[in-house]
């Protein structure tokens, strides 16, 4: 086998948060990749160490990802996610209530919030997303 033919491999980190911005952007395939190539954010959360002009991978990839795994595949993935955020629901109906409360006052300043909150979120997203891809363990088979 020769590095120099054929196409070369994906991280499995860059397809999953590749696939995590589709669904969060609800962007078709060719979107999703346009989207990553002109945001350094996207390209950030994909743990990418430099800014790219170019396409992470071909959008194509999305399709032969969803007919390797399938749709039994993709359902235990969002399982897994849930039970990681949401340990305390384990066990329940499989719905999530969102307990927090909101704070309506006018008067009420919080104090700690922390600047710039887009790479404070984006960090935590990326740090998730290496717990999640080492939970899930992703197939052999998925190397593309």
């Amino acid at each position: 086998m020769s590095s120099e033919m054929g196409a070369g491999t994906t991280d499995a980190s860059i397809l999953l948060g590749a696939i995590i911005i589709k669904h969060h952007e609800t962007l078709c395939d060719e979107g999703t990749i346009e989207a990553i190539k002109e945001n350094i954010y996207m390209q950030y959360f994909l743990g990418l160490s430099s800014f790219k002009k170019t396409a992470v991978f071909a959008p194509s990839l999305f399709v032969e990802i969803r007919k390797k795994l399938g749709l039994d595949y993709w359902n235990e993935v969002n399982d897994i996610i849930v039970n990681h955020n949401f340990p305390e629901k384990k066990g329940d109906d499989d719905s999530i209530q969102n307990e927090e409360t909101i704070k309506i006052d006018a008067i009420i300043v919080i104090q700690d919030i922390q600047y710039p909150k887009d790479l404070i979120i984006l960090n935590e997203l990326r740090e998730k997303l290496g717990e999640l891809i080492n939970l899930l363990k992703l197939p052999e088979r998925l190397t593309c």
